[in-house]
């Protein structure tokens, strides 16, 4: 044998281990490369929003199930291996079960299956529906004078139990309003103050002494109103 051909042997032989070492490393890649990536839900969860919307992609064409739990138990299949490109999904729940009925509030999960080339992947994630929201409320209030003036104003104390903004309205004897003020940001959770001098911004003067019915009502940062609190007050 030729000094030559041990070489050229040797050289095939080498060329071979290389093509041997990328064949199974591309195996080996191809095994780790997840088939479901990026999920993320859009909107929906909220107890004012009639859908569900959540996306993910695929890194390969694949058959996908995608099914709605309670706990561990199947509530809703919304697709059953069904064949898909790869790229993004998007997928819809309408809230319901497999029996047509609205779900309620609470802790879901959404299994993704995906099926492609003899591998399959599990994936569950979950997802949390909200009730209607709670309107805020105050809680308690205190009253400071009894009888107020103009040198010696009016101090509402109130405690609230989430923030909120708050609208101020006083009206006269005849129900007329002549007087009114939502705080311009949100108030923080638990004790906030109001002062009143008996000036009225509606007419831009110090009214008169007599009764007054003052109204306040706490607002949420959605717009939703709580209950509104009437307090007869008296200027001197």
């Amino acid at each position: 044998m030729k000094g030559g051909e041990i070489i050229n042997r040797k050289f095939n032989f080498l060329i071979y281990l290389l093509v041997l070492l990328i064949f199974t490393s591309n195996i080996a890649f191809a095994a780790t490369v997840p088939l479901i990536k990026d999920f993320k839900v859009n909107k929906g969860v909220s107890f004012d929003q009639s859908k569900v919307e959540f996306q993910f992609n695929l890194t390969k064409k694949a058959k996908i199930t995608i099914n709605i739990l309670s706990g561990n138990k199947i509530i809703r299949v919304l697709t059953n291996k069904k064949t898909v490109p790869a790229g993004k999904v998007v997928v819809y729940w309408a809230k319901t079960n497999s029996k047509g009925v609205k779900v309620a509030p609470g802790t879901y999960g959404i299994q993704i299956i995906a099926e492609a080339s003899g591998k399959k992947e599990i994936k569950k994630y979950s997802l949390k529906l909200y009730g209607p929201a709670k309107p805020p409320v105050i809680l308690d209030y205190t009253l400071s004078p009894q009888e107020f003036t103009a040198e010696e104003p009016l101090i509402l104390y109130f405690n609230l139990n989430q923030a909120a903004k708050v609208e101020f309205l006083v009206l006269n004897d005849q129900g007329t309003v002549v007087h009114r003020y939502t705080t311009p940001s949100v108030l923080s959770k638990g004790l906030n103050y109001f002062i009143w001098d008996g000036t009225g911004n509606v007419s831009g003067k110090e009214l008169p002494a007599g009764e007054y019915t003052l109204k306040v009502t706490p607002i949420d940062q959605s717009g939703l109103k709580g209950a509104t609190l009437s307090i007869l007050i008296k200027k001197k």
